[in-house]
């Protein structure tokens, strides 16, 4: 069974775990990882959520996922890109963005860029989690961060700012 880490609001671990799924209590967080990967044409990777996930099925959306206990956020973010699509990204190709509190879904959320190469045919897809990817322009990826309405502000400004000023 799965278990995750529980985390104060300013990020310390509490020393306790959960099992995956359960609901945090007030004042109780866990820990995610937000992945932008981008080519060296610089353009950007999205990934279509397989049509049997619970929350916003068959949407496209940029790589995530949940910190397993003992994880940080690097950790997460290289785990999930090669889980969900076969993609092995080195630790020093990562460039840590931000971290955000989500205190409505009570998140801690690491945000990383990162850059890789693959060819969409080389690329292996978890099919529970992914039915499809594509690469976007910088642009799309600009209007797509813009329409994350369900995104905390903060994290939508900082994600835009290094999207215009990093490439």
């Amino acid at each position: 069974m799965e278990t995750f880490d529980i985390y104060t609001a300013d990020g310390m671990r509490t020393g306790r775990t959960a099992p995956k799924g359960t609901l945090c209590g007030e004042g109780e967080y866990y820990l995610g990882a937000h992945m932008y990967l981008y080519n060296s044409q610089g353009r950007f990777l999205l990934q279509k959520r397989a049509e049997t996930k619970a929350i916003m099925p068959g949407e496209w959306e940029i790589h995530m996922g949940h910190a397993a206990a003992g994880e940080n956020g690097l950790d997460t973010a290289r785990r999930e890109l090669a889980e969900e699509i076969g993609v092995v990204v080195p630790a020093e190709d990562f460039v840590h963005v931000a971290r955000f509190v989500w205190r409505r879904y009570h998140h801690l959320i690491d945000v990383f860029f990162c850059r890789a190469d693959p060819e969409l045919s080389e690329l292996t897809l978890q099919e529970e989690e992914v039915s499809a990817v594509k690469w976007i322009s910088r642009e799309e990826m600009i209007a797509f961060v813009e329409a994350l309405e369900d995104k905390p502000v903060g994290y939508r400004e900082a994600v835009l700012e290094y999207l215009r000023n990093a490439f």
